[in-house]
């Protein structure tokens, strides 16, 4: 087990570099958000880091922090009182001991964080009740608006009710989307089924007598149209081509239907 002060090297290391973007003013979150992403990476190889990014004892009261990332970060004992959080991301998160009382938390998210312990979300604004509040955990210490609460009480009663109904198809975009799957991840996946198959149509009958550059962009502009669904170059479903080409559009089907879930999903909050 990882000692206490090891931990504390970690998590005074990753809480100094927040703090440092913090100091930037408003230039700080797209700093963050770098940093943040490459402290995630830190903690994959840093025996310290037990697998995630640790905010602790973080005074950033009265503060503005619109739009700062703090996805699958583990806080403790953070001060966020009076500060500006408005579409904060706090997904996947782990929250012990930390204070929102007064922060604006319009159109941030909570989606599947744990909230344990002896939290402080009292007098929040959240206009028009805009914030998706779909909290893994929330434990009766926590000081809460009853508002918060029965919101998050609502989509987890939504969320099982999903989970017994439905389709398995249904059920996988909706554990997809409801688990963190951002919109770069959809499309990285996308890509790289484009380039698998493009390596498979290098093989097929276009551009035979063409260079091989040739034929690797003749290969790539196949894929992606088959993909997008704009060709039916070789229409012949039961040849070997054919099938090929069917295969690739029913993928392109899949993630167009999980984009356009993903981006909905974006642009709904919880009431």
């Amino acid at each position: 087990m990882m000692g206490w002060s090891v931990a504390n090297e970690w998590q005074e290391y990753c809480t100094a570099e927040l703090k440092k973007c913090i100091d930037l003013g408003r230039r700080g979150e797209a700093f963050w958000s770098v940093r943040r992403w490459q402290l995630h990476e830190e903690s994959k190889l840093d025996p310290r880091a037990g697998g995630r990014i640790i905010i602790a004892d973080l005074d950033a009261s009265d503060l503005a922090m619109r739009r700062y990332s703090f996805f699958a970060c583990y806080l403790v004992r953070c001060n966020f009182s009076n500060t500006n959080l408005s579409r904060s991301d706090f997904d996947l998160s782990i929250i012990r001991e930390c204070s929102f009382k007064g922060s604006n938390l319009t159109l941030s998210s909570f989606e599947d964080a744990d909230i344990e312990g002896d939290n402080d979300f009292r007098d929040v604004t959240v206009t028009n009740g805009r914030i998706s509040f779909s909290v893994k955990y929330i434990t009766a210490p926590s000081k809460m608006d009853s508002h918060l609460r029965r919101t998050a009480e609502t989509a987890r009663e939504i969320v099982e009710a999903q989970r017994n109904e439905g389709s398995r198809l249904a059920n996988l975009f909706r554990m997809a989307i409801g688990h963190g799957l951002r919109l770069k991840n959809i499309a990285l996946a996308a890509a790289s089924i484009v380039l698998a198959y493009a390596v498979i149509w290098m093989f097929a009958p276009i551009a035979e007598n063409a260079p091989a550059v040739a034929r690797v962009g003749a290969a790539l502009l196949v894929s992606g149209r088959y993909f997008l669904g704009l060709t039916d170059q070789f229409s012949n479903a039961f040849d070997g081509w054919g099938l090929l080409g069917l295969t690739e559009t029913c993928f392109g089907l899949f993630f167009l239907a999980l984009l356009v879930a993903a981006v909905t999903r974006r642009f709904t909050v919880t009431a």
